[in-house]
Parts: structure tokens; sequence; C-alpha cells
């Protein structure tokens, strides 16, 4: 796992927080590695996985937003592809990733990772916090006692999954 604080210049992420990107909030989207990124959230998840290191294996990845609060939760899942688990099948990504938006009065909503078996690792969703892990590895977003968590993700894939 890698984490990285104030990951976004100042400027970068205060685009990153414009309302109009979260307003209607993204549903999964999948690109291909070698397509052009036009926008906003193809370029800033193709920059994430460049900054990481995207493995010569990965053909794309898919991206999504995630906006919860006390009324809705993230509980303890894998990050798979959804078209292969409704056939009984689970295929995961090769790495998963999430940056923390902007939040107020932010209580709660930390990512737990690992917990099953034994203490889960917890992670804090600070603002510009960009957290690269296995997704593979069963987590969750801790219960949101105040405020809003928003959050992006990401995951990298060796092979184009349908959404």
């Amino acid at each position: 796992m890698i984490v990285v604080d104030n990951f976004l210049s100042q400027q970068d992420f205060e685009v990153f927080n414009e309302a109009s990107k979260w307003k209607l909030g993204h549903k999964n989207t999948w690109v291909d590695r070698m397509q052009p990124k036009t926008l906003y959230f193809e370029w800033l998840s193709d920059m994430l996985w460049n900054w990481y290191g995207m493995p010569n294996s990965a053909v794309g990845f898919e991206y999504w937003t995630n906006i919860l609060d006390k009324k809705h939760r993230l509980d303890w899942h894998v990050d798979k592809d959804e078209t292969l688990a409704k056939k009984k099948v689970v295929k995961t990504p090769l790495f998963g990733c999430v940056l923390y938006g902007e939040h107020k009065d932010l209580s709660g909503g930390n990512l737990e990772i690992g917990g099953l078996v034994d203490e889960p690792e917890v992670i804090r969703p600070v603002p510009n916090r960009v957290v690269f892990f296995d997704a593979s590895v069963p987590h969750r977003v801790s219960d949101i006692k105040t405020g809003v968590r928003r959050t992006f993700a990401t995951n990298i894939w060796e092979y184009k999954i349908e959404l």
C-alpha cells in the first residue's frame, strides 16, 4: 500500500473539487490505456497510474466517484469484474486507488483494508490524500457519523472489463 498526502498541487486540487465534477457523480467508466484522454477523470486516472507506475500488462482502467454520507455506506467487499461476478466468477483488478476530495465536518468514513481475519489497516479520509492498494483484499468504508465523503476511485486491469 502507498499513501501520499497533498498529492495534487493546490491548483489541481481546486479543479478536482469543482462542484460540476461531483454534481452528478460518475458511474464506472472504462478507458483503454492507449486511447486519448479527453475527459477530466480520464486524465486524472491516467496521471495517477503513470505516477504509480502502470504495469506493462495493464490494458486500461476504470474510474468512478463515491459520495457517501451517514445514510449511504460501503460494506466489506473486494473490487471485481462485476459482469463475471454475476456468473459466479471472481476476477480482481491489478491494483486500486482512491483520491479523497474536499469535505467539511466529516466524522468517520475511514478506509479499512483487510479486516475480516485480523484488525484492519485504517486510513483516514484526508483531503488530497491518495491511497494505492490491493483492491482484491477485502475493504470497506467505516460508518460516517457526520458530513459527506467524496472519493475518486480507479482500478487498473489486465483485460478489458465490460461495464
